[in-house]
């Protein structure tokens, strides 16, 4: 049963902003995904600050690559695959498949006839058992929605499962550490572009985040 709090007033204490003078970001990534968070230097609430990456077990190998962007174009109508073109030379595009039946893969929330994201790049993990299933197997350690070192082991499978990140690991582009205190913002984005048969294209499915040291 909820609580009455009617006729009471309710205090939020706010929390104290502090001042810096550089902000930073981190990266991570899974399956998939990769995992960004800011500091917000300028103080405007907004996350236009510069971005850092997560370095997860992959950095610095030959499964882990900078300065990826990739483009996405709306298509001309319902029902038709997304056509998709990166930096590196490479074409391709989401084909629809029987499971997911919408008619547009293209994100309804952007009014543009395209977008790009960019980012670090991961080579995919996904193999194909005996009985023709993709799996997506994970990594070492350091990305989202990723059954690693790192993950919460209690939870089975289909369970939300918690993945544990450190801004320790934060990094510039050299790879140097960025040294942050705290963060502002967190985002997560692909850091795969890969299709896994019938499961489509690899993406992550994150429910929130939580500040482990509150």
């Amino acid at each position: 049963m909820a609580a009455n709090n009617k006729g009471k007033k309710v205090v939020r204490k706010r929390r104290e902003r502090k001042n810096v003078e550089k902000g930073q970001v981190h990266i991570r990534s899974s399956f998939n995904n990769t995992m960004v968070t800011i500091t917000d230097t300028n103080g405007n609430a907004l996350p236009d600050d510069e971005w850092y990456e997560l370095r997860g077990s992959e950095w610095g190998s030959a499964n882990h690559s900078q300065h990826y962007a990739v483009t996405y174009y709306r298509p001309a109508a319902g029902g038709m695959c997304v056509q998709w073109a990166d930096n590196r030379d490479t074409q391709g595009r989401i084909t629809r498949n029987a499971t997911h039946t919408h008619d547009y893969y293209y994100p309804a929330w952007i009014g543009d006839l395209n977008y790009t994201l960019c980012g670090s790049v991961l080579a995919h993990n996904t193999s194909v058992d005996g009985s023709g299933r993709y799996v997506n197997n994970p990594y070492e350690w350091g990305y989202a929605d990723n059954r690693g070192s790192d993950a919460d082991s209690s939870a089975s499978n289909g369970e939300a499962m918690k993945c544990y990140f450190k801004i320790s690991n934060a990094v510039n582009c050299d790879g140097s550490p960025a040294d942050l205190h705290y963060i502002d913002f967190i985002k997560v984005q692909s850091a795969i572009n890969h299709v896994a048969g019938g499961l489509g294209e690899i993406s992550t499915e994150v429910m929130g985040f939580e500040d482990e040291n509150m």
